[in-house]
């Protein structure tokens, strides 16, 4: 809702003009007036005037911000009674707020407590002061004059009751930071969250666990978060509203229900108590301690009894129905075997399904059980400590992927609650404030919402001048981050010598590193620090790590072929891990060390899924370097190198429509420098250089000139001529590849030795009734991906079948293909049902192939793509039609690759073929 402006129309109304600001009036004490003196602040950063608050309208006919809630407020109600506002558009609603103009004033109503303050921070918003001011450091944008659009501004309610975010494997970083400046989860530390949930229009909240506990470090946290009506919670391991470590401070024996149990209940007894009347949803049931499953998790008649227990002593304590009194039940990890073996809680509680911890989707609800009156949440991640590796340093999570999976929950009835683990909550700001505001109404966002959000919110922050460059950067770098997360990545991640995956990726790095340092020079003094901490830094910090990784794999390759370049690499790998230690310290005294101890998060240097307790600078070699030159030769998708008089046989085979150039690197094995001619056979052949003076080395740049290639395959060398001595010798062949008299738009030409399919590039897209395969741009680790709409379980599993897509392709031989189908992680999320896509080539027979027959679920969320293989026999060279057959819904497929013989080992796979146009 846009209803500012800075220029007047007669029609508008006055809000500041002249150094003048309209008066506030808020006859309410507790949670709202406490957020109407943040109003006030907020006022004062956007206009530089102290505004004017009083609990008393003295004369209505004077001008004025009236701020409270149905209800509670006389003022608010007086409103209502007099049909000034509409009072049926707040009662009995959840979390609802209008901002209406009525006469000359302005009054900001909410259905609850929660929804008047969403108006008054609504309202700021719309002044100009990002929800994300003190954690992104985010300045107000400063105004002379404000003009507000005269009309009703209705925020509805909203689709997910409760939307949540959890603070957990909060140390090293935020713990420590915590305790300097606050001296720990304190309220003085905890006002600052709920701030921040608040404005971001959030509602509920697990808070920090790992060594702290909410309600027993400081009884004031409680009493904050429900004078401002933040609902409390504890995690999915943590029952009864205690938090984990209060069983090293209070409990006794085992944890263990049937073998502790009165203990366990004077320990649940005491916590309900504390809680009481404060607002809560109750998390029930139990795992073992230390968020691990319990031995015998399989007699499911324990954990019955403990729900019993624990349901009988809410019971008991707040004197009402079990039924009345919020609670979840979270389906995580091992407890989910039971939920699949037909456990089930209280019609009431809600049933808090969970992603794998990688941001995928473990279960949609049945259709049977979509009836509950509890409901059905979700328990996300963009954050997670565990296998098959930590990610918790950076932002890594894309939101059009966490869109198309939240978007599928949300459409399978998964509406009552959604929580985020947000680790550190930094550096995560974005992705936070993508996931809140989906949640407030995830019909909101269609797929050109989605798109559209991240220069929307680019503008929120920053000056709108730098909106679309900011946002492509956001969105690229999360799209490197997430192919492979960089707690994962080493020297061995990117292919070398394949493809020239390195360099690419690498140059894609730069080239954002660039962007954002043509921004940081032009942006004004006020944006620094809040570009630093939402752009800059996640930019050069990964540019940086890949680098590093980069310069290992080089200098590795380098002391395999001698090349003089080898130690300098070593050097190389070594200014990069200072200087990782160099911006980390610049994070940390940002702002005179406002945000001390927050970048510390290890990242380098795993050598399984735990962290490491320092990052640790990966082995790097040096050698002894000759004084007298020496000549070698390196080609492009080979490790090998050649010197002396040697013959090059295997350099890559151009084909017409394929790769455009390759290359080989002259190279020095010794100190002193050398010069070289190079000597080409055939005209056809083209190089970027003929001669020149090598110190460590030079890529030379082979080209083919097709007009020249008179018959259907030629053949010529390159001869390197070095003056000290050496003289190598490359064979080259060029196949020039004769078409068809006709061929489709859009058909991709076999060369390289394979087929590289974008799948969005198809010619025919036949849909079922219901369903489609759709494009989503940017989704995934390619330009785009492929899925299944609308992502609502079918009524039949046939009007999936009905929808398919065509790929019209032209091979160069007959016989057997490899297909390979690249599809972005997805687990068995549909009860029952083995997942599948089909694939058949012409008027063949569907091959219908199993998701998860040999699925492997670690190797598929580290290298963020599963391959399911098949084979189809190619009758005759030429023109095909392949086709991808829909049969579930959930599945991403981001590319296909089509070979006879085995092709480059390499992380991505092989670039796009050829596309004919």
């Amino acid at each position: 809702m846009k209803y500012f402006r800075e220029e007047q129309k007669r029609e508008y109304i006055v809000v500041f003009k002249n150094n003048e600001f309209l008066p506030l009036i808020c006859d309410e004490k507790g949670g709202v007036n406490y957020c109407v003196k943040h109003l006030l602040e907020d006022i004062e950063k956007v206009t530089g005037v102290k505004a004017e608050l009083n609990s008393m309208l003295e004369n209505p006919e004077n001008p004025s911000i009236i701020i409270g809630t149905v209800g509670e407020s006389d003022i608010i109600d007086s409103l209502v009674s007099s049909k000034k506002i509409d009072g049926t558009l707040l009662t009995g609603k959840w979390d609802t707020f209008l901002i209406e103009t009525v006469n000359n004033s302005i009054i900001i109503a909410g259905s609850n407590k929660r929804g008047t303050i969403y108006g008054i921070y609504d309202f700021s918003k719309n002044l100009g002061v990002s929800p994300l001011h003190w954690l992104a450091d985010v300045p107000a944008k400063t105004k002379t004059s404000v003009f507000m659009v005269p009309g009703l501004f209705y925020s509805g309610e909203p689709k997910i009751k409760y939307r949540a975010f959890f603070i957990n494997d909060e140390y090293p970083c935020l713990g420590r930071f915590a305790k300097e400046k606050f001296g720990g989860f304190n309220s003085d530390f905890y006002k600052n969250i709920f701030e921040l949930l608040l404005r971001l229009k959030g509602n509920y909240l697990w808070p920090a666990m790992w060594n702290d506990c909410f309600f027993d470090d400081d009884p004031k946290n409680h009493k904050l978060a429900d004078m401002l009506g933040v609902v409390m919670g504890t995690s999915h391991h943590e029952p009864m509203m205690r938090n984990w470590k209060e069983w090293d401070r209070y409990g006794v024996g085992e944890w263990h229900f049937k073998n502790n149990s009165q203990i366990l209940k004077e320990f649940w007894t005491n916590s309900i108590k504390r809680s009481e009347p404060k607002s809560s949803i109750i998390t029930i049931g139990m795992r073992g301690d230390g968020d691990e499953a319990q031995e015998d998790y399989k007699q499911v008649e324990n954990l019955q009894d403990t729900i019993n227990a624990q349901r009988e002593i809410i019971k008991n304590v707040t004197g009402k129905s079990p039924k009345e009194v919020p609670q979840l039940w979270a389906v995580y990890k091992e407890i989910q075997e039971l939920y699949d073996e037909g456990f089930r809680v209280p019609e009431d509680v809600i049933t808090l399904l969970c992603d794998d911890n990688w941001g995928n989707l473990r279960r949609i609800p049945s259709k049977e059980d979509l009836n509950r009156s509890g409901g059905f949440g979700l328990y996300y991640h963009f954050d997670y400590v565990g296998g098959p590796r930590n990610y918790k340093w950076i932002n890594t999570s894309p939101i059009l992927r966490s869109w198309q999976q939240l978007n599928m929950a949300y459409k399978n009835g998964i509406d009552k609650l959604w929580i985020v683990n947000i680790g550190d909550i930094k550096p995560l700001e974005f992705p936070l404030s993508f996931f809140m505001d989906l949640a407030w109404n995830p019909e909101y966002f269609s797929l050109s919402d989605v798109e559209n959000y991240t220069e929307n919110w680019a503008k929120e922050q920053f000056d709108s001048v730098f909106s679309k460059d900011i946002a492509d950067i956001i969105s690229k770098y999360t799209k490197l981050n997430s192919r492979r997360k960089p707690e994962l990545l080493d020297q061995n991640t990117y292919s070398l010598t394949n493809y020239r995956e390195s360099e690419v990726v690498m140059n894609a790095y730069n080239t954002l590193l660039d962007k954002v340092n043509d921004i940081k020079n032009k942006i004004t003094k006020e944006y620094h620090a809040a570009f630093f901490e939402l752009v800059e830094y996640p930019v050069i910090a990964c540019t940086n790590l890949l680098n590093l990784y980069r310069k290992t794999s080089l200098n590795r390759l380098y002391k395999k072929q001698k090349r003089s370049l080898t130690n300098k690499m070593s050097e190389d790998v070594q200014i990069c891990f200072d200087y990782d230690a160099e911006i980390t310290n610049r994070y940390n005294t940002l702002l005179g060390g406002k945000w001390n101890h927050i970048a510390n998060q290890t990242h380098i240097g795993y050598t399984y899924w735990q962290q490491p307790e320092v990052n640790v600078i990966p082995e790097t070699f040096k050698i002894e370097t000759p004084q007298k030159p020496e000549m070698g030769i390196a080609v492009e998708m080979s490790k090998r190198s050649w010197s002396d008089n040697d013959t090059i046989d295997n350099f890559p085979i151009f084909y017409r429509y394929g790769q455009k150039d390759y290359y080989f690197e002259i190279f020095n094995m010794g100190k002193e420098s050398f010069k070289y001619n190079i000597e080409i056979s055939d005209e056809f052949i083209e190089i970027s250089n003929t001669s020149g003076f090598i110190v460590e080395q030079e890529k030379i740049i082979v080209t083919i000139d097709w007009n020249k290639v008179k018959d259907i395959k030629g053949s010529g060398s390159i001869k390197i001529i070095g003056d000290e001595g050496s003289q190598i010798t490359i064979y080259i062949t060029a196949v020039n590849q004769f078409l068809p008299e006709y061929i489709p738009t859009k058909t991709y030409i076999e060369s390289d030795g394979y087929i590289s399919i974008n799948p969005e590039n198809f010619v025919n897209n036949f849909s079922s009734k219901e369903y489609k395969w759709s494009t989503i741009p940017n989704l995934g680790n390619f330009d785009s991906a492929l899925t299944i709409s609308p992502a609502v379980l079918p009524s039949s599993k046939d009007e999936l079948g009905r929808a398919y897509t065509e790929y019209s392709v032209l091979t160069q031989s007959s016989g057997k293909y490899y297909v390979e189908i690249h599809i972005a992680p997805v687990n068995d999320f549909i009860a029952n049902e083995d997942l599948k896509v089909g694939f058949s080539i012409d008027d063949k027979d569907i091959d219908s192939i199993s998701v998860h027959s040999d699925y492997d679920w670690n190797k598929a969320v580290a290298d963020n793509i599963w391959k399911l293989k098949t084979t189809v026999q190619v009758e005759k060279e030429g023109l095909h039609l392949f086709k991808l057959h829909m049969k579930n819904i959930g599945i991403v497929v981001e590319k296909i690759v089509i070979y006879q013989n085995d092709i480059s080992e390499s992380y991505l796979g092989p670039k796009e073929s050829y596309l004919w146009q």
